[in-house]
């Protein structure tokens, strides 16, 4: 899917005036605003260059959804490694009310709540909400993952025909299932499943996708995700 974003010319404009554009930019639909880092103007009169790291965090209190980073950095050159890293955790901590944990069992939607607070996201990005998951997968402005079976089979196939806020005819859905983890949005349409092969992993699983999504690496001591199970055609939870 074509995703199109907004390239916030720190070289033309102050940041005030970029920040207003690239707020702007998401009114109107862009997916991303990506600023450039220079140290000097590259002009001698009416230049600018403000530092990319500081705006990022006014452009982070003034969205809600738009990927955001930067389009050059020179991590050795003018910044260690690890004060950009730190940066753009810090980043991702303050500003990860873009995930959503989609739960549709009473006992998986336990294990997303302890996964979100074990990511540091509040609870109220949990949901056990069909009608809710499916707009925030829909549109585009979420990382959804689906913890358990049930969700992942509703979202997928909706063998149980539960009513969807689209009015698609019960039993389908128009949704698809990204390899992950991420710490991306993936796109209108697409979630991130967290149920795993054995079912014992599943909160794990669901703890481990949480937390990359948020800080951008598996949890310490993690070095990979449990095998996933798959949608299976069955019906399985209930719409709220």
């Amino acid at each position: 899917m074509l995703r199109i974003g907004y390239k916030a010319s720190a070289e033309q404009f102050g940041p005030n005036e970029l920040l207003e554009f690239s707020c702007t930019a998401e009114a109107v639909g862009f997916d991303s605003v990506f600023i450039s880092d220079h140290f000097q103007p590259w002009k001698h009169t009416g230049g600018h260059a403000p530092a990319s790291i500081a705006w990022l965090g006014a452009l982070g209190a003034r969205t809600t959804r738009i990927i955001m980073g930067t389009s050059v950095m020179t991590p050795t050159f003018r910044y260690h490694p690890s004060v950009v890293a730190q940066a753009f955790a810090t980043l991702g901590v303050m500003f990860p009310d873009r995930v959503v944990l989609y739960a549709a069992t009473p006992a998986d939607q336990a294990s997303a709540l302890s996964a979100a607070q074990a990511a540091g996201l509040p609870a109220s990005q949990v949901t056990q909400s069909f009608a809710t998951a499916w707009d925030d997968t829909l549109s585009g402005n979420y990382l959804v993952i689906s913890v358990g079976l049930a969700a992942t089979d509703a979202l997928y196939f909706n063998v149980c025909g539960w009513a969807n806020p689209s009015g698609d005819i019960p039993g389908s859905t128009p949704f698809y299932i990204v390899s992950g983890p991420r710490d991306t949005l993936p796109g209108a349409g697409a979630y991130e499943e967290a149920a795993a092969a054995t079912a014992a992993k599943t909160p794990q699983f669901a703890a481990d996708l949480a937390y990359y999504a948020v800080h951008g690496a598996l949890p310490p001591g993690v070095t990979a995700l449990p095998a996933a199970a798959g949608p299976q055609y069955a019906c399985a939870g209930s719409p709220s």
